[in-house]
Order: C-alpha cells, then sequence, then structure tokens
C-alpha cells in the first residue's frame, strides 16, 4: 500500500487527511487514482482541464519534493508516503 497524505485544504476537498492505496508505478499513477477514487473537487484542484498536474501544489515522496527526484513520474513502491501541500498565498 502506499500513504496519500492531504495538507490544508486537500484534506478537506479530499474529506481525509490520507488514504492508503494499492501501489501504482508512479506518483501519477497514485495520484489520478486517489483522485478517482475521491471527491470531483479534489480531481477539478489536481488536474488541470488538459489533464495536466496543477503546479501550485508540493508533491513530497517520502519526504523529498518530487521535483528533485523525478517529478510526477518518480517510481512509487509499497510502503512509501506521497504528501500533497498546497501553496499558501497572501501578504
Amino acid at each position: 500500500m502506499v500513504k496519500v497524505e492531504f495538507m490544508a485544504e486537500l484534506a478537506a476537498l479530499a474529506d481525509a487527511a490520507q488514504i492508503d492505496l494499492p501501489g501504482g508505478e508512479t506518483v501519477l499513477c497514485v495520484l489520478s487514482a486517489a483522485s478517482d477514487q475521491l471527491s470531483p473537487g479534489l480531481k477539478k484542484r489536481l488536474f488541470l482541464a488538459d489533464g495536466s498536474f496543477t503546479d501550485d501544489v508540493f508533491i513530497l515522496v517520502n519526504g523529498q519534493h518530487a521535483r528533485y527526484l523525478e517529478g510526477l513520474q518518480t517510481r512509487i513502491k509499497a510502503g512509501d508516503t506521497i504528501t500533497l501541500i498546497p501553496f499558501i498565498e497572501g501578504g
């Protein structure tokens, strides 16, 4: 299983702070499965109309920013944790 953690507004949209899913090959596969399983609001928040992933959510894989790994193509294995953190704006 892979743990997906939702922070801040994403937890409200997912109606859960975390879920466990069967492993997927990549971060993108797991996030796509999570958004399909949960609310349409979460899917709309994470994925743009063209199907690409939004760029205003940080993705951590086992505590490391996915940007410094292989991004959405980072390989995922059982026991991994993906954490989604929305950007916080304000001034």
